[in-house]
């Protein structure tokens, strides 16, 4: 079913000028709902600035690949191993507006890795829950990223997702 699924991306470019990508499932692009797709994909683009220390290099899709920055960060801790590991549920329990066509999708959970990880927002307030490597929901730019990724990304079979977690992944944790 996913195969013709179109898709949504971020590359990342960590210190050490590595790139490093993430990408999703959105919806079909058209005439009427591109302009709120370019939206959802500049308010993710805009929530990744404020959870990771990466520079984000490049947004794509089926319809567009726009080179936005070509520099490396200046923080050292940008690494692309260092990652938050996204996990969401397929909430969308029919495809139709009549119920008739189940999901095969419905309730499995996805994952998607973004490259490095902040731990730290822009205002120096930790991004984790005490004590854990979850990330804080109560968070402001927590908060905007999963109201961001909610809105442009979905399961292969195009149901929206539900953010369950995001959890702080990779190397010299």
């Amino acid at each position: 079913m996913a195969q013709n699924n179109p898709k949504a991306g971020f590359t990342i470019t960590d210190y050490n000028g590595e790139r490093s990508t993430m990408q999703g499932y959105i919806v079909q692009a058209t005439a009427a709902n591109l302009p709120a797709i370019l939206t959802d994909v500049g308010n993710v683009r805009t929530a990744l600035e404020d959870i990771t220390l990466g520079v984000v290099q490049r947004e794509y899709g089926q319809i567009y690949n726009t080179l936005l920055d070509n520099s490396v960060p200046e923080d050292r801790n940008a690494q692309r191993e260092r990652k938050w590991l996204v996990s969401a549920r397929d909430k969308t329990e029919f495809l139709d507006a009549v119920n008739a066509v189940r999901n095969p999708n419905f309730n499995q959970i996805t994952t998607m890795e973004i490259p490095c990880a902040a731990v730290t927002d822009p205002d120096d307030n930790s991004l984790l829950l005490e004590g854990t490597e979850q990330a804080d929901p109560a968070n402001p730019y927590i908060a905007a990223f999963v109201t961001a990724y909610e809105a442009l990304f979905r399961s292969d079979a195009i149901g929206e997702l539900e953010v369950l977690e995001i959890r702080l992944v990779g190397r010299n944790l």
